[in-house]
């Protein structure tokens, strides 16, 4: 807490930090990023008992609620989050969690040579579509569609890992799936830059429905067409950008037609890409986020002084 009187202010994201946090803004004047959908996070986690789900939801959204009216600072990442937090007295700006500018610095320009693979980075947890990659690698083979799916080995826990790679053996799947390292954001295209296509296979859940896509902007800066679930926050910056097909979390299939028809078009996929990657040099890189955020650091400084 000693550091607490050497900075201006304090932005903090971690939800179990609220507490002290809110001890600290009397001191300093404290910003608090909600970075997750955390009510909705209590009715998907493993390790929460059914009886429990309903009831953590309504806590954990009460206490944020609670919390930022001492706070009153709130950095959002979508708008549907403004729900779960006072109309008044509450100080509000959206920061949209888009990818780094940086990452252009690693594309590589070997598209055209590329193998015939399809890239899934994201979280490895049932609602992410951790088993429809399965379904869709299923449907991939019977199809006689031949590809490679890159999972990012990065479970939500042991367990998990142990099913999938069970399920993946039981199905017949070897050749279509393989595991690649959970590598830190910064080495994401060393995976990336092996891919013709980055795969969203997010389920139709209230998490997923309000999260923003972080990975969908990653595939846009590697220059990758995308086959993406068509939950309402995807279809609006995959429309928007025209980068890429879209299909039905509960329809293996759609995706697996969205697959066959990107790399059976490799002029569409090479397109696609382009377009995808300009739309994040433009408007959906991170750096675009900067000047807002420190516009609203500057408000609530000169409200403090």
């Amino acid at each position: 807490m000693k550091i607490i009187r050497h900075v201006d202010l304090l932005h903090f994201h971690d939800i179990d930090l609220l507490p002290m946090m809110m001890l600290a803004r009397f001191i300093r004047p404290v910003v608090y990023d909600v970075h997750e959908n955390y009510p909705d996070e209590m009715l998907v986690r493993y390790w929460v008992p059914d009886l429990l789900r309903k009831p953590l939801y309504w806590l954990v959204r009460s206490g944020q609620y609670l919390a930022s009216l001492v706070i009153r600072n709130i950095v959002l990442v979508v708008p549907a989050q403004e729900r779960d937090f006072p109309k008044r007295f509450v100080r509000k700006t959206i920061v949209r969690n888009y990818g780094s500018t940086a990452l252009l610095e690693q594309v590589s320009g070997d598209y055209p040579s590329r193998a015939r693979r399809v890239a899934f980075i994201g979280s490895q947890y049932p609602e992410n579509g951790t088993f429809l990659v399965l379904e869709i690698a299923t449907c991939l083979k019977a199809s006689g569609v031949e590809v490679e799916i890159l999972c990012s080995d990065r479970f939500s826990s042991k367990a998990l890992r142990a099913e999938f790679l069970r399920r993946v053996q039981a199905l017949g799947i070897e050749r279509h799936i393989t595991l690649v390292p959970n590598v830190p954001a910064p080495e994401i295209m060393d995976i990336l830059n092996q891919a013709r296509i980055g795969l969203l296979v997010n389920l139709r859940v209230p998490k997923q429905e309000k999260a923003l896509p972080t990975r969908l902007f990653e595939y846009m800066a590697a220059g990758l067409p995308v086959v993406a679930s068509d939950l309402p926050l995807i279809v609006h910056y995959v429309s928007d950008a025209n980068c890429g097909l879209l299909a039905k979390p509960e329809d293996p299939q759609s995706f697996t037609s969205a697959i066959a028809r990107l790399l059976d078009d490799e002029k569409m996929a090479m397109n696609m890409g382009r377009r995808g990657q300009h739309a994040f040099i433009d408007r959906f890189s991170w750096e675009s986020q900067i000047p807002g955020l420190l516009s609203f650091y500057d408000k609530i400084l000169g409200v403090a002084k």
